[in-house]
């Protein structure tokens, strides 16, 4: 795995993978997210932004960036698309901990907290 990262332009800047276990997705200074598969290291698709904190869903079909911007973008997975969801700062976000992601749909993506207990 190590020989198909380095490959890639830029500094590293996150990575994560998905809670299967099959995916890796990786952020880089280039303003890109890469996303791989495990088994056989190859590219699966590029994403746009600049993140600097990553997370998946719990199905892992969605993929939050924290954005260096200030901005948080949630990506489908399963098509690529993305939704930004509103944000009143500008610092980076760097740390996306203890999140449990849903949407019915992207046009109704939210974050909330993990239910107490979990």
């Amino acid at each position: 795995m190590i020989n198909f990262i380095d490959q890639t332009p830029g500094e590293l800047t996150d990575m994560v993978f998905s809670p299967d276990g099959t995916i890796l997705a990786a952020s880089y200074s280039d303003g890109w997210i890469r996303v791989y598969s495990i088994s056989n290291g190859q590219l699966l698709g590029v994403l746009d932004g600049n993140a600097s904190a990553l997370a998946f869903s719990r199905d892992g079909s969605l993929l939050t960036a924290g954005l260096a911007d200030g901005g948080i973008r949630i990506f489908d997975l399963n098509d690529g698309s993305h939704t930004d969801l509103p944000s009143s700062h500008q610092a980076a976000v760097t740390t996306l901990l203890s999140l449990r992601m849903a949407a019915s749909s992207l046009q109704a993506a939210m974050i909330a907290p993990p239910a107490s207990g979990r």
